[in-house]
């Protein structure tokens, strides 16, 4: 199977909730700035999974879900906390294909769970 051009992005609302609780505490803590700026950032990460998705590395949670679910990296600045988008590749014959991205998680937190994966 040939790799589709372009891969549309899609937000599970987990990941949506994980932007927003990431925001609001960088905002509390840091500045409705930088928050902001961080969350532009991460958008414009997000955008780039819409081509050739599969160059990332499979998440160390990867047994935990019933998919194959990808890690990519994000961080806003040097000394900044990285965060791992934590996405899987849907590219079957049913739906268009798409990037459905699971959760976004800072590296100072735990690791998805079986309870909190979508």
């Amino acid at each position: 199977m040939n790799e589709p051009e372009s891969y549309a992005i899609r937000l599970h609302p987990q990941a949506a909730a994980d932007i927003d609780e990431a925001h609001e505490r960088m905002a509390a803590s840091q500045g409705n700035i930088y928050a902001d700026a961080w969350q532009n950032g991460l958008r414009d990460t997000l955008a780039t999974l819409a081509t050739f998705p599969a160059k990332y590395p499979l998440a160390h949670e990867n047994r935990l879900f019933q998919s194959v679910v990808h890690s990519c990296p994000y961080r806003a600045g040097s000394g900044a906390t990285v965060y791992r988008l934590l996405y899987e590749i849907v590219a079957d014959d049913d739906e268009a294909p798409h990037v459905h991205v699971l959760h976004i998680r800072s590296t100072s937190s735990t690791s998805a769970t079986a309870r909190a994966s979508p």
